[in-house]
């Protein structure tokens, strides 16, 4: 595994609110896309059929690959069901050039039927030396 492209692995690891958290991979039997080529720590993931990808589960959350070109693989628009419920996703932010190029991880929240914008409630960036950014919504920095 290429260290300089997992640097985020580390900063996730570590996050109390998210850092417990397992990846659900998509196996692709049914031609959703699959992943574009990346690294990642093993022990973080789940290779799952797609009924329990689109499941919401407490300790698992699906995990997506965006780059520019190709958009979020697996193709999440495609996948049945998936947006049956808000829940909350992973996206590692990649280059759709060089897979050496990688962004980070955002955690973000999306909603039922797709309608209303995703919020992004944390992103851990790919860097040696991190800063962990929480985002608010506006509901909760209103109470701020």
């Amino acid at each position: 595994m290429k260290k300089h492209t997992t640097y985020w692995i580390e900063h996730f690891k570590q996050d109390k609110k998210f850092g417990h958290l397992r990846f659900k991979f998509l196996e692709d039997e049914n031609g959703y896309g699959g992943y574009p080529p990346f690294n990642i720590d093993e022990s973080l993931v789940d290779r799952v059929r797609l009924d329990d990808f689109a499941k919401i589960e407490e300790n698992r959350i699906p995990f997506f690959v965006g780059t520019p070109i190709s958009g979020i693989n697996p193709w999440i628009n495609k996948i049945p069901n998936f947006f049956n419920r808000p829940k909350i996703i992973a996206v590692l932010g990649r280059s759709s050039f060089n897979s050496n190029v990688v962004g980070g991880v955002s955690i973000y929240k999306v909603y039922k039927d797709n309608k209303r914008k995703w919020v992004r409630l944390a992103h851990f960036e790919n860097r040696e030396a991190c800063v962990i950014i929480e985002f608010k919504t506006r509901k909760s920095m209103k109470r701020l």
